[in-house]
């Protein structure tokens, strides 16, 4: 037995015990709000499951399963519903949920707002204002469809490029240029790009992007447009927050008393 399956047998019963006795099985001594934050929600054979940062998606399965939980051990409520009664001091359920969603993916509509409305539960979507109805996508999946490059990864000429050498200096263990990345490479020069600012890392991709002919693009755009935000707070069961309008990460330079 390797180290990796006795790591995975040890972790299945202590799972097994915190999902019987974690906070959905307890109620709270006086009211409480569990808030859950999702992402993406996409089917395992969508195209670009492979590129896409391990903690930013669930499949539907696995949401419509979620959800039926909460039905069964929460009040689920609107976010800003619980956040008004406790402001005005109303009554508050004993154990609530909030479920929201950041960024305003387009598979938000496509495959969690019918399983939200099969359950018949509410959720939040903050939205990236300036990027909804665009064909725009985020840095990061900018970035990992320029170094998967649709499953063949850039070959080593493409490397030694001043366009694409920088990458090489992070510190990752890729082994640049001998084969496509997986998720977790992918996922760790991401993180490791966060250092740059993000005017910084938009010119550094447009060079990429240039200089190997890739496209940042998907056939698909990956962010809801106005229609189907219309349409979903048409339901009652969606409402929306503010994600910020470009997405700008905040960073030390940012005076946080502003």
């Amino acid at each position: 037995m390797t180290m990796q399956v006795l790591k995975r047998a040890l972790k299945r019963p202590v799972r097994a015990l915190l999902a019987r006795w974690g906070r959905q099985s307890r109620m709270p001594l006086r009211p409480s709000l569990l808030i859950l934050m999702y992402h993406r929600v996409l089917p395992p054979d969508y195209p670009e499951i492979p590129i896409i940062q391990p903690g930013m998606v669930v499949h539907p399965q696995t949401l419509r399963m979620h959800l039926r939980v909460l039905k069964e051990r929460f009040e689920v409520v609107h976010l800003d519903d619980w956040l008004q009664r406790l402001d005005r001091g109303q009554p508050l359920p004993k154990k609530a949920c909030a479920i929201t969603f950041d960024d305003g993916w387009r598979d938000n509509y496509v495959h969690a707002f019918p399983l939200l409305q099969e359950a018949a539960l509410p959720a939040t979507i903050f939205l990236v204002s300036d990027k909804v109805g665009t064909p725009e996508s985020f840095w990061p999946e900018r970035l990992a469809r320029v170094l998967w490059n649709g499953g063949k990864g850039q070959a080593p000429a493409v490397w030694d490029s001043a366009e694409f050498a920088w990458l090489k200096q992070l510190g990752v263990s890729y082994p640049f240029g001998q084969r496509p990345p997986v998720r977790t490479e992918i996922d760790a020069i991401i993180h490791q790009c966060k250092r740059f600012t993000d005017a910084d890392l938009q010119e550094r991709l447009q060079r990429m992007e240039s200089h190997s002919g890739s496209t940042a693009g998907t056939v698909t755009p990956d962010i809801l447009d106005w229609n189907q935000v219309h349409a979903m707070d048409a339901s009652g069961l969606i409402r929306f927050g503010s994600h910020t309008r470009h997405h700008v990460r905040l960073s030390d330079a940012v005076d946080a008393s502003i």
